[in-house]
């Protein structure tokens, strides 16, 4: 199961497909969470690298600013609270109409106290 998550992940970053990118390392984190799989920092990093690469595959700043969003969730939950506050900030700049923004704004004010 884990090679097949690994193997999407490589299939949509070769044929730059963000939206199928941002899907895949979902599966893949979704996976590893569930299933209680240990990780390295440098195996998080490298996903966290993927959900950076698929925002910039995407043409609409709708979905570009949710994977922003979600970095900047994945990474508070993970403890860097300093880069989730980045990706945040990022989310709203790259989209301030997000429909997210009452919750990207609790989030950027919780980090910043």
């Amino acid at each position: 199961m884990i090679s097949t998550l690994d193997r999407n992940i490589e299939s949509a970053k070769e044929l730059k497909l963000g939206g199928c990118l941002r899907s895949a390392v979902y599966k893949r984190l979704n996976h590893a969470v569930t299933n209680k799989e240990e990780f390295t920092d440098k195996q998080f990093e490298y996903w966290m690298s993927c959900f950076k690469d698929a925002a910039t595959m995407v043409d609409d700043v709708t979905v570009e600013s949710g994977i922003y969003r979600d970095l900047g969730w994945l990474l508070g939950s993970y403890g860097d609270n300093v880069r989730a506050l980045q990706y945040y900030k990022k989310a709203v700049e790259t989209n301030p109409k997000t429909p997210f923004l009452q919750f990207i704004n609790d989030e950027i004010n919780r980090l910043e106290k």
